[in-house]
């Protein structure tokens, strides 16, 4: 299996270096992911579970997805392209919109994230080598999940979701 190639950043988000997925994660070396809240047109939210063989935040939920930033791509070459790898989903860069950027630092992550969000009603394909388990909610539901099972969530959705009221107003 070919190993994943990441861009290593500064806290202001440039481009230092390169390093394996792994090394970034065991070295606590920064890069860059992407997150999507996926929106159906009644305003729910895909929300994901994902596969207990993931090796970080095995069987966590999630945002709609999530993904590292390859070396040389940017946050929007990333978010369709794994659009595509997840769910099955060919998108246009028009069809998302960059809410937020962040960052983590939470466990093997070191992160500085772009989040995205993009409605959409077409037919999804989870991967399920990816994805345990994937369907729409409320944006209600999901704050009541988040609640009642913190420590059941990828921390990056934690962190999108507590900005909620920047989501609910391009809705």
């Amino acid at each position: 299996m070919k190993k994943e190639v990441l861009d290593v950043v500064t806290p202001k988000d440039e481009v230092i270096g390169t390093a394996s997925r792994e090394e970034c994660h065991k070295e606590d070396l920064r890069h860059r992911g992407v997150h999507i809240f996926l929106f159906d047109y009644t305003g729910k939210v895909l929300m994901q579970k994902r596969s207990k063989t993931k090796d970080a935040f095995p069987g966590y939920y999630e945002a709609s997805l999530s993904e590292h930033v390859k070396k040389d791509e940017d946050y929007l070459q990333a978010a369709i392209r794994e659009l595509k790898e997840e769910l099955g989903i060919i998108a246009k860069k028009e069809q998302l919109t960059e809410l937020l950027k962040f960052k983590m630092l939470f466990g093997k992550e070191h992160e500085i994230i772009t989040h995205f969000t993009m409605k959409y009603n077409g037919q999804i394909k989870p991967n399920k080598k990816e994805i345990e388990t994937c369907g729409f909610i409320t944006w209600e539901e999901l704050g009541r999940m988040i609640n009642a099972m913190p420590k059941k969530f990828h921390p990056a959705t934690i962190i999108a979701w507590q900005k909620h009221e920047i989501v609910k107003n391009i809705m």
